[in-house]
């Protein structure tokens, strides 16, 4: 009699079983606390995926950034015509780049450099007149009778009307909408800064107008390697928009910078400065993106320990069964229940809003880890 053959089962694929856990962990919070029993370097290596992809949305969007919004973005405060009235009155002035390091010529700076009561200054400026009406006050009684005496009958009426009433007229007042400053090895911002805190160096205040928040002056720093732009500055009050780009770009070397700000035939005054602020935030973009990226990366990876201890805390009531998960349990649980909510936030990145990005992937897991201690952790099942 023949013998009954034994069955013998396939041996499961241990890569797909893990990929089909993998998979399940991110809808399911029961696969999540299951992996509390897994070892101790797949939960790690979740977490480390999970803060990597909560990081790229923060990424793209500081290696991204353009400096150019500054003028294609907000009011420009009549910045146009500033740099128009600049362009024309700079192109005297002998101002080379070379090795990133600009290099002016400081007695043709000076010799632009005066305001229309033609006073020496120490910056360039853009003025404009403001129709301004003046009310005179009326004459006293003693002043009219001493006039009357020396006119005719018929002026001494319209004297005495005119003074009773008082005079209005129209005056022009001059105002400046931009001024420029060379700051020579001085930082651009820092020079700026030290400008903005004093109402005495408004150029508005130096022309006699006591109230510099009327009206706003926008500000130009040209340094040795680098230059500040600000706009909308009501005297010691914050800009409205500020950017300072270096002078280090390749296509900047050799060149003055009448040639790089001068507009083509089919160019607009605004677009060659457009192109100065993107060529010149090259440098400092690469930077600063590397280490936002560092400090989101870190903060994403301080997050993903604190749901550890968040999910800690809530096991630990006296009712709960789920008490006996040791630390290193619950921040496992946590791991394998970070990636799905990195995920969503990365898919979820709007460019427009990359300053927000950060917020996304904490708001996603707090409320994943909320709703498994709700679910599938609570006292009682």
């Amino acid at each position: 009699m023949a013998k009954a053959k034994a069955i013998q089962q396939k041996p499961k694929n241990k890569v797909w079983e893990a990929i089909k856990y993998f998979l399940r962990t991110l809808i399911s919070n029961n696969a999540c606390i299951d992996g509390r029993e897994h070892k101790w370097y797949w939960p790690i290596l979740v977490a480390f995926l999970a803060a990597c992809i909560a990081t790229i949305p923060t990424m793209v969007g500081r290696f991204t950034t353009k400096a150019s919004t500054f003028f294609t973005s907000g009011y420009l405060y009549d910045y146009e015509n500033a740099l128009t009235s600049f362009n024309s009155a700079f192109k005297d002035v002998d101002a080379t780049i070379n090795e990133g390091i600009l290099t002016v010529d400081e007695t043709e700076w000076n010799a632009i450099c005066v305001n229309p009561k033609g006073e020496a200054k120490s910056y360039w400026g853009y003025y404009y007149k403001v129709p301004v009406e003046i009310t005179t006050e009326p004459e006293s009684s003693s002043s009219a009778e001493s006039s009357a005496s020396s006119s005719s009958e018929a002026s001494i009426e319209a004297s005495s009307a005119a003074s009773a009433a008082g005079m209005i007229t129209t005056s022009d007042v001059w105002y400046c909408g931009l001024a420029v400053y060379y700051s020579g090895a001085t930082n651009p911002y820092q020079f700026a800064t030290t400008q903005l805190a004093n109402n005495l160096y408004d150029p508005n205040y130096q022309l006699g107008h006591t109230n510099v928040t009327t009206y706003s002056t926008n500000m130009i720093v040209i340094g040795e390697n680098a230059i500040f732009l600000a706009k909308g500055t009501n005297g010691p009050s914050t800009p409205k928009g500020s950017i300072q780009v270096k002078f280090d770009h390749p296509d900047f070397q050799g060149k003055t910078l009448q040639e790089i700000l001068t507009p083509t035939e089919e160019q607009t005054v605004i677009q060659p400065w457009e192109a100065l602020l993107d060529k010149g935030y090259s440098s400092t973009r690469v930077t600063l993106a590397w280490q936002y990226t560092g400090i989101t990366f870190a903060i994403n990876v301080g997050i993903i320990f604190l749901m550890g201890l968040l999910v800690l805390i809530m096991t630990r009531g006296k009712n709960n069964p789920f008490r006996i998960y040791t630390f290193w349990q619950c921040q496992k649980i946590a791991y394998w229940g970070s990636f799905s909510p990195a995920l969503l936030s990365m898919i979820s990145f709007i460019p427009m809003f990359a300053g927000m990005t950060m917020f996304i992937f904490p708001m996603f897991y707090i409320l994943r880890i909320t709703w498994m201690s709700m679910r599938s952790l609570r006292p009682q099942q």
